[in-house]
């Protein structure tokens, strides 16, 4: 799916006319987890960092803002992926 206008990704909704993140119905996300909520999608976070790591092809360093959303989890891809953390 190509991104919108802005650049963003196309947003994803199922039969049941919900939201869908990372294969999943975000209702019922909602209603297993409770709500706040904060969801992502893993595959498509690591395929970004890829993408980005790929677009300097060794030209440069790929680092991620962790003032934008920092976790365990996110820090674990940040390296995974070799991404910097910028903190």
């Amino acid at each position: 799916m190509e991104p919108d206008q802005n650049g963003w990704p196309p947003v994803r909704v199922n039969k049941r006319g919900h939201l869908v993140i990372g294969e999943r119905d975000a209702v019922d996300l909602a209603r297993e987890f409770g709500t706040p909520l904060y969801v992502f999608d893993e595959r498509k976070i690591r395929a970004m960092c890829r993408e980005f790591v790929g677009a300097m092809s060794g030209s440069g360093v790929v680092a991620y803002a962790g003032k934008a959303f920092m976790c365990r989890a996110i820090a674990r891809i940040v390296d995974q992926e070799g991404l910097n953390l910028d903190v």
